[in-house]
């Protein structure tokens, strides 16, 4: 009977501490994917700031925006081609990097933006005369901004896709 006890004793304490190892696993495997969950949170936060930029950065290039920020009652033409570029680089070398957390598509579709608004900037100053008003210069751009839209409109579609795909 003794010999019995003792069996039984033995099996329940190597139960014991196989129990114990299983459930220490489990715990570790639970607590690292925890931790997991709180990594690609903050990954998620990073990247949704990053596509609130992206969008900021849409709506400060406009031209337009630009004219409506600024005070410039007394430039002429050619000084407001040279800030509307100026501030329209300024605000994309700004958030340049967040490239990183955007699609290839996306910010390809940026900077094609980028680049389309500062050519309609100098078409417009090259196609105006010398001596023309301000108001002249910004009529141009009134005509032009439709087409820049429709760019920006569908970087924004683009945006507001990866952000849903993202939550």
């Amino acid at each position: 009977m003794d010999f019995f006890i003792n069996n039984i004793l033995f099996i329940a304490i190597i139960f014991t501490l196989f129990l114990s190892i299983f459930l220490f696993i489990k715990y570790q495997k639970y607590s690292n994917h925890t931790t997991d969950k709180k990594e690609s949170s903050a990954e998620i936060e990073i990247r949704l700031r990053a596509f609130e930029r992206i969008t900021l950065l849409l709506e400060r290039i406009k031209p337009l925006n630009i004219i409506n920020r600024l005070e410039l009652h007394s430039v002429n033409s050619d000084q407001l081609k040279v800030i509307l570029i100026k501030n329209i680089s300024i605000e994309y070398d700004y958030n340049v990097s967040q490239q990183i957390y955007v699609s290839n598509e996306l910010w390809s579709l940026v900077e094609l933006i980028k680049d389309r608004l500062i050519n309609s900037v100098a078409n417009i100053s090259d196609n105006l005369k010398p001596d023309a008003k301000t108001t002249h210069f910004i009529e141009q751009m009134l005509k032009d901004q439709r087409k820049n839209n429709l760019l920006i409109q569908k970087a924004q579609k683009i945006l507001n896709l990866e952000v849903k795909s993202l939550i």
